[in-house]
């Protein structure tokens, strides 16, 4: 991740850690995800075994989107961007 943002100048980490934040972001994320596969799953009756071994590759291939998504949405509840035109 660049240390400031090449359009606007803004520095990405305010301080030391401010990223730890986003993990309970990312944590949100991974139950809906979860939850979704699962209602999916549990709607044709799957056993549930089966959707258990959907939900983890489900969760392991949605890690590195769901790193930068945290990242993003934690980053927008502190940072308020304004149009420049």
């Amino acid at each position: 991740m660049p240390a400031k943002c090449s359009n606007c100048g803004l520095k990405y980490e305010a301080e030391p850690g401010f990223f730890y934040g986003a993990m309970y972001v990312s944590y949100a994320l991974s139950i809906i995800i979860s939850g979704l596969v699962w209602f999916v799953l549990n709607l044709f009756n799957q056993p549930f075994w089966i959707i258990i071994w959907t939900v983890i590759p489900a969760l392991i291939i949605s890690i590195p989107p769901l790193f930068k998504i945290s990242r993003v949405i934690w980053l927008n509840f502190f940072v308020s961007y304004k149009d420049q035109e």
